[in-house]
C-alpha cells in the first residue's frame, strides 16, 4: 500500500502546558455489546411520550456531585504528572510510518504476505456492488429496460436562475446564500420539474435535501388553492428523527415566502398535536415510516390518496430489510400515478432493489458515481494491533487530549459503549453530548442543538446519526472503530467536508479491517489525502493507566444512574397507577391504536434490521473470525485415488443415512409414546407359516392401530376380559351434573360447551379439549328466573354463541368471558325449539372491478359515506356492572360469573340492529381489539357477514336475522308445528324445512319438506337498510347516554349528589342559621346577600355565617367551585360537542331513510314518509336545543365564576370591628347580582331536564313562516332596514325545552319507523310445499337423525332412524336415503339400509345395543354402543351401504320409513345386516344406564367426539383425527 498511502508531514500538537487530569489505563474493558440499561428490571417498556413525567436522568450531575463531595487524595501527584505530560507532549512528535507494514513486528507474523495478497485479489475480483464495473448483458440488458435512457441534450445549469424558477422560491435561496446549485441539484431539478420518477446519488454534503425540495416546492406553487382543494400532496420518507427534523427546517426555510405548509411526522414527540397538524392537510409531510403508518391506520381524517410526490432520502437504508415490511405498506397506501425519488450518497441502480417501489421508467441521476468520498476529505487512519484491542478507549482519548479539541464528532458501534465514554470524557472535564437510540426525542435534540452552538466539543454517537445530518462547522469525525459496511463508513465521514468545505476524519483501523481500508481509499478523492497517523505509545500507555484509576468511579456512576434511573420509573409506575385509577374510564374510552402487523410479524420485522445493524457492526474478533472462514480450505479428497474417493464417500454417505434413520425413529417413537394409546380391531391371528411376498402389506387406518406400540406378535387379536384399555384423549369427572347438548362442539376451534343446573339456574361453561375451563357463567334473566337452556349455535366467526332458553328468550353471550353480548327480540309467547346460524357462501368473482377508491361498499353521496369523512365522536362511558372482590381476585374458571346484563331501554333493546361498530356511525370506540398474542381465544373476522340466525318455536314460527342480530321477521308455517330440521341450499336464500307435529303423544316429522325462499336477500337493499338502522340507533343511543351523563351531572342519582343542589343547600344553611341563632322568623338570606354585594356591609347573621362553618372554609369553597365548574363545563361540552353532532348525523341518516321513502322502488320497506319527516324535524328541534343549553351553560359558567370570587373576597375581608367589608373589587356585580337572583336557587338550565316534550315552531324565535322562493328571499335580504322601527325582545320562558324528552321521544319514533321496515324480507318471502298430519300408528319411540348434502340439481337427505323394539328385544338402526330434485311437486327417491344391534362375527362380544347415533361428516357416522361388560364408540360408514331403493309409495313422515323397513324385514324382503363398524374405541367410564349425549366436530382438522355419561357427571373426549395424523408423519 505503500504506493498511495501518504505520511503526515506535519500536525502541530497542542504543546501549551495545561494541566492534563490523569491517565488511563489500559486494562479498563469496556462493554461494548448493549444498552448500559439493559439489566434493569422494567426497562423493556417506553416510558410515556406525554404528562407528567420526571426529569431526564444528567450523567453531569451525577459527575458534578461526585467532584463536589470531596477532595481527591491523589490531587497533588496528579498536578506533578500533569507537568511531566506537558513536557513530554512538547518533546514527542507523531513518526511517519508505513501504514499496515508487518515485516518488522513479530505480534503480527500469523498475518502474512500471502493473506495480504489474498485479500487484494478479493477485492479486485469482487468490490462492493456499486463499483462492480463488469455487469453481465443480462443486466445491462434489465437495466436498459427499467431505466429511462440517458438524455444527453439535456442543458446545464450553472444558476438557479436558468431553471425558470418562482420568484419567491428564488428569493429563500439568496436569502440561505445560494446562487448555484451543486452538480446533483442542476442535474435533479429540471428532471423532477417535468414529474419523472428519479433515482439520485451524490457524495455526502453535495445538496441532496434542496434537489428534491426545490421541484416540490415549485410545482406546488401551481396546486390547485382553496379550503375544499387543501390535500397532503408530497411525502418525505427518511430512516431517522433527527433527518426528519433537518428536512424539515430546509423546507421550511425554503417556502418562506409561499403558503405552502410543512408538517413534521417522526416518533418521540406527541401523537395529538401531529393529528392535529394532519386535518388541516399540509401540502409537505415529512415522516419517518413507523409514525407515519401509525397516522394511516389510526388518525381517521389523514390519507394519502392525493399524494402526487414521494421522495425517500437515504433511499437505500430504506429499501433495506429492516423497513421493507414498512415501506410495502406506505407504498400500498400511495397512488400510482405518483413521482417517485429516491436519494442516497450510497445509492444503487440494482432493479432488484428498485422495483419494489413500483417506479415508473425512472432517470438516473449519479453525480460522480465512482468516489463517494467529498474532495475536501482528508482521510488518516490509525491502527489498532490485534494485542492492543484494549487500548483502543486510550487512544480515543489520546486523540482528543492531543489534537481534535473541538467540533468532533465520534462515531460508536453501541448504545451503551457510547455512554460509556460520555461518562470517561465527563470525568476528564471534556465538554460532551450523546446521541443515540436509548435516549428520549427531547434529549436527542437538545444534545444536537448543545454540538451545534458549540457549547460541548464532542458528540458521542452511533449510526444514528450516520445519515443525511447537516451539522455546520464539523471539522473531525472519529471512527472509533471501522464499520462493518462501506457505506457506514462512507455515511460516517460525510458528516464533514460537506458543501465543499475541509474536514478530517480519523479511524481506528483493526488488523481485520484491512479489506475496508483498501476499499475505503478507492473510494477517495485523490492519493494524497489518505494519511496513517501514529500516536506515541507513551501518551497511550499515559492514558491507559488514567482510564483503570476511573474504572471504579464510572462504575459507581453507572451504579447511581442506575439507581436514579429505577427510582424515576417506579416514581413513573406510581404515576401511572394513580391515573388507571382515577381515569380509568376516558382511558378504555380511547380508541386502541391499530398496526398493519401481528405481534409475530412485527418482531420478525425488528429481528431482520437488528441482524442488519449486527451485521454492519461485528467486531473485529468475529471479523478476524469471518476472514478465517472465508479462506478456501484443502479438499479432503485430494491426494486420493479414484477407488479410495468412492469408498471414502461411500462410508460417509452411509453414516450420515444411518444417524438420520436413527434420530427419525427415535423422533417418532418420542412422539407415539407421548400420545394416548388405542385398542385395536379384532383381527385374525396371523399365520405361524412365514411367507415371503413382495406385495406390501397393507396399513391399518383409524382405530385399528394402536398409536403407541408397533405391531407385536399378540396384536389384532381380539381384546379379553381384563386386557388393559387404552387412553383416551381426555377423560373429564365433571363438578356437577351436567348436559352435553347437540351442537356443543365449537366447529371451528377445540371448544366445548357444557350446560348445568345449580340452585334452579342453568349456567353454561365453556371447556377447551385438553380439559380446562375457560368460564362459566350464569345466564340466567334475573335473580328469581329459573329458566332452562334448550338449544345453542355457534356464529360462523366463531366469536359468538347463540343460547336458546325456555321461556322463550335469545341471547348472544361472547367467546371470550361469556357475557351476553346483546338479547334478540323474539315476538313469541310459546317455546323455542331449535337455532340454526348458516355461513353465508360469498361467491368470488374472478371479473369483479377492484375498490381502487377504498369504498368498501358505500355509494358515494351516502349518509355512510359522508359520515366516513367526518371526525368520530368522543366514546361515552358504557353502564357496566360494577364487580365484586371475587371477580376481581379469584382464580380463572374457580368462580361462576353472573353474565353481565346490559341495561339498555326497552326502545334500544329491540331495535333492530347489526353487530355494533361505532366508527361506522363516526363514532370513536372504547373497546381494545381482541388479539390472540394476548391470551384472546380467537380474533374477529367477516364471517358473519350476510350470515342468517334462524329461531324455530312450536307455534309454526320461524324467527330469521341477518349476521345473527338484525331481525328480518319471522314466517308462519302452520298452527301447533314445530321445525326440527331446518338446512339452507348453498349460494341461495332458499331454507329446507321439515315440520314435526303430535300424533297420539308420538312425534312426526314431515317427510317431504317446504322451501322458504327469501328473495329479498339476494341485493344489497336489506343490508343498506340494516346499516341505516344500526347507525340511527348507535347515534340515538349515544345523544341518551350524554343527555342521561348531563342530567345526572346536573341532579345526580341515587348514589352521585349532583351540582345543581349545592347552592340551594347553601342558602337554606344560610336561613336556618338566622332562624335558630337570630330569631328570624323570615329568614331574607338572598336579601341579605344582595345588600352586602351593593354597600358592602352585611347583617349580623350573614357576617357570623361568614366566619364560621365548614360550608365558608376553603376547602368547602374550593369542592363548590370545582363541582360546579365541572357540571357546568359538561354540560356545554356535551351538548355542543357530542349530543348536537349526533343529533346533526342522525339528520343525515335520516334525510337518507326519507328518500328511501319517497322511492317507489323502496315501497316494500313500509316506510311512512311523514313519520320520517317527524324525526327530522325532532332532530333538528334536538340540535336547536343543544345549542341553546351550551350557550345558557356558558353563560351561567361566567355568572358563577364571578359569583364565587366575590364570595371568597367577602370571607376573607369578614370583619366585626367596623361592621363593612374591605375587599378588592374584582367580580362584575352586574353578573353576581343576576347568578344570586336567577342562579343559585333556581337556575333556568333546571327547564333542560323537566317539563313535556318540546312543541316550538321556528316562527317562535322570530323566523318567517313559510319557505321562500329564491328570488323573494334575494328581495327581503336587500331591503332597508327600518332603524326607527321598534325592536321588541322575544319572550321564550313560556317555551318548553326538555332535551331529555325530546331525545326519548326521537328514539321511540325512530325505532318505530326501522322496526316497521325490518320485516320486509318475511313478507316477501315465498313458501313451497304443504304441511301433512296423516301418518301411520306406530308402537315405539324412533329417534331420527339427519345429514344434509347439497348436489347440482337438488340435495340428498340421508336419515338415521334408531329404535328399539321391545318385543324382540333387539335395537335396529335403520338408514335412509333420500333424494330431493329441489321441487316441491316432486317426490322424493328413497332408499333403505337395515342395521341390527349385533356385530359382525370376528368382532362379536356379546349382546350390545345402540344407544346412541350421530353423523359425522358426508362418509361417517359414529354410534355408542353398550354392551353387558363395556361400553365403545364406533364409526360406520354410511355412504358406501347397499341401499334397496322403495317403490312409488307416498311416504308422509321419517317415520313412516322406519315403519316400512320393519315390516319388509318381518316380510323377509329387507335383510338386517350386521352393524359395518369401520373403527371404534372402547369407552373408559362406559355409559352407564338411561340416556347419553354424544356431540360430534367432523370439521377437517378437527375431528372430535364427546361423549357424557347418563349420570351427566362423566365425559370422555376423544380426537378421532389422530390415527390419520399418524399415519402421515409415519410416510
Amino acid at each position: 500500500m505503500d504506493d498511495y498511502i501518504l505520511t503526515i508531514d506535519s500536525d502541530v500538537e497542542d504543546a501549551s502546558s495545561k494541566k492534563e487530569d490523569a491517565d488511563l489505563d489500559p486494562d479498563f474493558v469496556f462493554d461494548l455489546s448493549a444498552d448500559p440499561y439493559a439489566d434493569m428490571d422494567g426497562q423493556a417498556a417506553d416510558i410515556v411520550q406525554q404528562g407528567t413525567k420526571p426529569a431526564p436522568i444528567s450523567v453531569d450531575d451525577i459527575i458534578a456531585r461526585r467532584k463536589l463531595g470531596g477532595k481527591r487524595k491523589r490531587e497533588a501527584e496528579e498536578e506533578s504528572e500533569d507537568e511531566s505530560d506537558g513536557d513530554e507532549d512538547l518533546g514527542s512528535e507523531e513518526e511517519e510510518a508505513d501504514p499496515l507494514a508487518t515485516s518488522d513486528e513479530d505480534e503480527d507474523s500469523e498475518v502474512g504476505q500471502a493473506d495480504e495478497q489474498e485479500d487484494e485479489e478479493t477485492l479486485d475480483a469482487s468490490d462492493d456492488d456499486e463499483d462492480s464495473e463488469e455487469e453481465t448483458q443480462a443486466e445491462k440488458e434489465r437495466k436498459a429496460a427499467f431505466f429511462a435512457p440517458d438524455d444527453a441534450s439535456a442543458p446545464e445549469h450553472s444558476s438557479f436562475l436558468s431553471m425558470n424558477l418562482s420568484r419567491p422560491l428564488l428569493k429563500a435561496l439568496t436569502n440561505m446564500g445560494f446562487s448555484k446549485p451543486t452538480p446533483i441539484q442542476a442535474a435533479t431539478i429540471p428532471v423532477a420539474l417535468l414529474g419523472k420518477d428519479v433515482v439520485g446519488g451524490a457524495v455526502t454534503g453535495s445538496g441532496k435535501t434542496a434537489a428534491f425540495i426545490i421541484p416540490m416546492i415549485e410545482r406546488l406553487l401551481y396546486r390547485q388553492k382553496g379550503a375544499r382543494a387543501a390535500a397532503t400532496r408530497c411525502l418525505v420518507l427518511v430512516p431517522t428523527r433527527e433527518l426528519a427534523q433537518q428536512c424539515f427546517d430546509v423546507g421550511r426555510k425554503l417556502a418562506a415566502h409561499t403558503d405552502i405548509q410543512f408538517c413534521l411526522v417522526v416518533g418521540g414527540l406527541s401523537v395529538k398535536s401531529q393529528e392535529v397538524a394532519l386535518r388541516s392537510r399540509p401540502d409537505v409531510v415529512i415522516a419517518t415510516p413507523g409514525r407515519l403508518i401509525d397516522h394511516i391506520h389510526n388518525s381517521p381524517a389523514f390519507t394519502l390518496d392525493t399524494l402526487d410526490v414521494l421522495v425517500l432520502d437515504e433511499a437505500d437504508r430504506m429499501l433495506s430489510d429492516g423497513f421493507a415490511d414498512e415501506l410495502a405498506e406506505i407504498v400500498k397506501s400511495c397512488p400510482k400515478s405518483r413521482q417517485t425519488m429516491l436519494f442516497s450518497a450510497t445509492m444503487t441502480d440494482s432493479v432488484d432493489e428498485l422495483v419494489k417501489m413500483s417506479l415508473n421508467k425512472p432517470v438516473r441521476l449519479f453525480v460522480d458515481p465512482k468516489r463517494s468520498i467529498a474532495r475536501g476529505l482528508v482521510q488518516e487512519f490509525v491502527r489498532v494491533r490485534a494485542t492492543k484491542e484494549a487500548e483502543r478507549s486510550a487512544l480515543l482519548v489520546t486523540l482528543c487530549k492531543r489534537t481534535f479539541k473541538s467540533n468532533v464528532i465520534i462515531f460508536l458501534r453501541s448504545k451503551k459503549l457510547a455512554h460509556q465514554m460520555r461518562i470517561v470524557f465527563g470525568l476528564l472535564d471534556m465538554k460532551c453530548e450523546e446521541l443515540h437510540g436509548d435516549l428520549t426525542q427531547e434529549q436527542r435534540l437538545t444534545a444536537l442543538q448543545r454540538f451545534r452552538d458549540s457549547q460541548v466539543d464532542y458528540l458521542m454517537a452511533t449510526d444514528l446519526a450516520s445519515r443525511g445530518l447537516d451539522i455546520k462547522g464539523v471539522e473531525t469525525v472519529i471512527n472509533y472503530d471501522m464499520p462493518g459496511q462501506l457505506a457506514q463508513y462512507l455515511h460516517r465521514v460525510g458528516r464533514t467536508a460537506r458543501a465543499g468545505k475541509k474536514g478530517r476524519s480519523v479511524t481506528l483501523v483493526g488488523e481485520a479491517d484491512r479489506k475496508l481500508l483498501k476499499a475505503a481509499i478507492k473510494h477517495g478523492a485523490e492519493t494524497d489525502q489518505v494519511r496513517h497517523r501514529i500516536v506515541p505509545p507513551e501518551a497511550v500507555a499515559k492514558w491507559t493507566e488514567r482510564l483503570e484509576e476511573l474504572k471504579d468511579e464510572i462504575s459507581e456512576i453507572l451504579r447511581e444512574e442506575k439507581e436514579e434511573k429505577q427510582l424515576r420509573q417506579a416514581e413513573m409506575e406510581l404515576k401511572k397507577g394513580q391515573n388507571m385509577i382515577e381515569h380509568e374510564a376516558e382511558i378504555y374510552s380511547r380508541p386502541a391504536r391499530t398496526w398493519f402487523q401481528t405481534g409475530k410479524e412485527k418482531a420478525k420485522a425488528e429481528a431482520v434490521s437488528k441482524q442488519q445493524h449486527e451485521a454492519g457492526t461485528v467486531s473485529a474478533k468475529q471479523r478476524v473470525q469471518s476472514a478465517a472462514a472465508e479462506k478456501p480450505k484443502r479438499d479432503k479428497l485430494a491426494g486420493l485415488t479414484r477407488r479410495a474417493k468412492r469408498r471414502k464417500l461411500a462410508m460417509e454417505e452411509d453414516k450420515e443415512m444411518g444417524d438420520e434413520r436413527a434420530t427419525a425413529a427415535a423422533i417418532r417413537s418420542a412422539k407415539k409414546s407421548g400420545r394416548p394409546t388405542k385398542i385395536g380391531l379384532p383381527e385374525a391371528r396371523p399365520a405361524t407359516k412365514k411367507t415371503k411376498t413382495k406385495s406390501r402389506p397393507a396399513r391399518t387406518k383409524g382405530f385399528e392401530q394402536d398409536m403407541g406400540q408397533r405391531r407385536s406378535a399378540g396384536e389384532g387379536v381380539r381384546a379379553k376380559k381384563g386386557d388393559a384399555v387404552g387412553k383416551k384423549v381426555k377423560q373429564l369427572q365433571l363438578p356437577s351434573q351436567c348436559r352435553l347438548l347437540e351442537a356443543a362442539c365449537c366447529p371451528d376451534k377445540d371448544l366445548l360447551l357444557l350446560v348445568s343446573r345449580l340452585g334452579g339456574r342453568d349456567r353454561i361453561s365453556l371447556w377447551k379439549m385438553s380439559g380446562a375451563k375457560a368460564w362459566e357463567v350464569d345466564v340466567a334473566l334475573d335473580d328469581v328466573s329459573s329458566d332452562h337452556i334448550v338449544g345453542l349455535a355457534w356464529s360462523p366467526d366463531g366469536q359468538s354463541i347463540a343460547v336458546v332458553h325456555d321461556p322463550p328468550r335469545v341471547t348472544l353471550h361472547s367467546l371470550q368471558d361469556g357475557h351476553q353480548e346483546r338479547a334478540l327480540s323474539v315476538s313469541t309467547s310459546d317455546h323455542i325449539k331449535h337455532v340454526w346460524w348458516f355461513r353465508a357462501e360469498k361467491p368470488v368473482d374472478a371479473k369483479a372491478v377492484p375498490d381502487i377508491l377504498k369504498r368498501n361498499g358505500l355509494i358515494p353521496g351516502s349518509s355512510h359515506y359522508v359520515l366516513k369523512t367526518l371526525p368520530l365522536l368522543d366514546s361515552l362511558r358504557e353502564d357496566s356492572q360494577k364487580l365484586t372482590a371475587t371477580d376481581l381476585f379469584a382464580f380463572q374458571g374457580s368462580q361462576t360469573k353472573s353474565s353481565p346484563k346490559a341495561s339498555l331501554p326497552d326502545m334500544i333493546q329491540h331495535w333492530p340492529t347489526l353487530d355494533t361498530d361505532p366508527t361506522v356511525a363516526s363514532m370513536s370506540s372504547g373497546e381494545r381489539p381482541a388479539d390472540a398474542t394476548h391470551g384472546h381465544l380467537d380474533v374477529p373476522d367477516d364471517a358473519n357477514v350476510d350470515s342468517v340466525l334462524v329461531v324455530t318455536d312450536d307455534a309454526g314460527y320461524a324467527h330469521f336475522y341477518l349476521d345473527g342480530s338484525y331481525s328480518l321477521g319471522a314466517v308462519f308455517l302452520g298452527p301447533n308445528i314445530s321445525i326440527p330440521s331446518l338446512s339452507k341450499l348453498s349460494r341461495d336464500p332458499t331454507f329446507v324445512l321439515h315440520t314435526q307435529a303430535t300424533t297420539q303423544n308420538l312425534p312426526f316429522t314431515q317427510l317431504n319438506p317446504i322451501y322458504v325462499h327469501l328473495p329479498m336477500l339476494r341485493g344489497r337493499d336489506v343490508r343498506d337498510m340494516a346499516r341505516l338502522s344500526t347507525t340511527s340507533r348507535e347515534l340515538v343511543w349515544y345523544s341518551m347516554r350524554a343527555v342521561k351523563e348531563m342530567r345526572i351531572s346536573w341532579f345526580g342519582s341515587d348514589t352521585i349528589s349532583g351540582a345543581r343542589e349545592i347552592g340551594p343547600q347553601w342558602v337554606r344553611a344560610l336561613e336556618t342559621r338566622q332562624m335558630d341563632q337570630f330569631g328570624q322568623q323570615e329568614p331574607t338570606a338572598i336579601l341579605d346577600l344582595t345588600y352586602l354585594l351593593l354597600t358592602r356591609r352585611g347583617s349580623e347573621s350573614l357576617t357570623d355565617f361568614l366566619g364560621s362553618g365548614d360550608q365558608m372554609s376553603d376547602r368547602g369553597i374550593q369542592k363548590w367551585e370545582s363541582t360546579m365548574t365541572e357540571a357546568l363545563t359538561k354540560l356545554r361540552d356535551y351538548s355542543e360537542k357530542r349530543v348536537v353532532s349526533a343529533c346533526q348525523r342522525l339528520h343525515l341518516v335520516l334525510e337518507e331513510v326519507l328518500g328511501w321513502a319517497l322511492l317507489p322502488q323502496y315501497t316494500t320497506f313500509q316506510l311512512d314518509a311523514v313519520e320520517v319527516r317527524t324525526c327530522l324535524e325532532l332532530a333538528g328541534r334536538a340540535i336547536f336545543i343543544a345549542t341553546w343549553l351550551a350557550a345558557i351553560a356558558r353563560r351561567e359558567l361566567l355568572r358563577f365564576k364571578e359569583f364565587i370570587t366575590w364570595l371568597r373576597d367577602a370571607i376573607s375581608s369578614n370583619t366585626t370591628t367596623n361592621d363593612s367589608f374591605q375587599y378588592q373589587h374584582r367580580h362584575d356585580t352586574l353578573e353576581v347580582n343576576n347568578y344570586l337572583t336567577a342562579g343559585l336557587v333556581v337556575s333556568s338550565i333546571d327547564k333542560w331536564f323537566m317539563g313535556p316534550v318540546p312543541q316550538f315552531n321556528p316562527q317562535d324565535f322570530g323566523v318567517l313562516a313559510g319557505a321562500l322562493d329564491l328570488r323573494s328571499a334575494i328581495a327581503l335580504a336587500y331591503s332597508p332596514i327600518d332603524l326607527n322601527a321598534p325592536s321588541a325582545q322575544i319572550d321564550l320562558n313560556h317555551l318548553d325545552r326538555n332535551l331529555d324528552a325530546l331525545v326519548q321521544e326521537l328514539a321511540m319514533r325512530c325505532q318505530r319507523v326501522f322496526d316497521r321496515s325490518a320485516g320486509t324480507t318475511t313478507r316477501h318471502a315465498t313458501i313451497l310445499g304443504q304441511v301433512n298430519r296423516t301418518t301411520t300408528a306406530r308402537p315405539y319411540q324412533i329417534t331420527v337423525r339427519e345429514r344434509f348434502i347439497p348436489q347440482d340439481a337438488g340435495f340428498v337427505e340421508y336419515l338415521a332412524l334408531h329404535a328399539r323394539i321391545e318385543a324382540s328385544d333387539r335395537t335396529f338402526l335403520c338408514l335412509a336415503r333420500v333424494g330431493f330434485d329441489g321441487h316441491a311437486s316432486q317426490r322424493p327417491s328413497v332408499g333403505l339400509a337395515l342395521l341390527d344391534g349385533t356385530l359382525r362375527a370376528e368382532q362379536q362380544e356379546g349382546r350390545t345395543d345402540i344407544v346412541e347415533v350421530q353423523f359425522f361428516d358426508d362418509l361417517s357416522l359414529v354410534i355408542v354402543c353398550r354392551g353387558a361388560e363395556a361400553a365403545f364408540i364406533a364409526t360406520v360408514g354410511y355412504h358406501e351401504l347397499e341401499y334397496q331403493e322403495l317403490g312409488s309409495e307416498a311416504y308422509t313422515t321419517r317415520e313412516d320409513l322406519m315403519q316400512r323397513a320393519m315390516e319388509l324385514w318381518e316380510q323377509g324382503q329387507l335383510a338386517a345386516i350386521p352393524t359395518p363398524i369401520k373403527q371404534r374405541r372402547e369407552l373408559v367410564h362406559g355409559v352407564g344406564s338411561g340416556a347419553v349425549s354424544l356431540a360430534l366436530n367432523g370439521r377437517v382438522g378437527r375431528r372430535v367426539a364427546c361423549v357424557l355419561d347418563g349420570a351427566g357427571t362423566k365425559m370422555e373426549t376423544l380426537d378421532l383425527e389422530a390415527d390419520e395424523l399418524e399415519e402421515d408423519e409415519e410416510e
